[in-house]
């Protein structure tokens, strides 16, 4: 883990974290990159939002999106996109309250020679 946020880092990505008591319940990592689309803008991709189960509908992952959306902004980006496994419709209720559309479908290729923490 500590080797993954150092990656993160260094590509000048941002991991938000919300806390409660001092305990960590959720994140989500920010990755704002230059598209060649759209006039060459800034897009933002958010990553691994979880909230812990214990915590989820106490409204943890809404202020982490609006976080990273606020983030994305001061960046200049001129979109912020996710993806989400095809097998959570709960994941995607709520992304489509927080104002997020079905515009895509998407693609993976897992690549096993490629370590996860290696940075760019």
């Amino acid at each position: 883990m500590a080797a993954a946020l150092k990656a993160i880092e260094r590509r000048g990505d941002v991991v938000l974290v919300a806390r409660l008591d001092g305990e960590v319940v959720g994140t989500v990592e920010v990755v704002s990159f230059w598209h060649l689309q759209h006039g060459r803008g800034r897009c933002c991709e958010l990553e691994s939002l979880h909230v812990h189960p214990d915590y989820r509908n106490r409204g943890i992952g809404e202020a982490l999106v609006g976080a990273a959306i606020d983030l994305a902004e001061e960046l200049g980006c001129y979109r912020v996109q996710l993806t989400s496994n095809h097998q959570r419709p709960d994941a995607h209720r709520f992304y489509r309250r927080l104002g997020f559309t079905d515009s895509h479908l998407g693609f993976k290729r897992t690549l096993d020679t490629v370590p996860a923490t290696r940075g760019r």
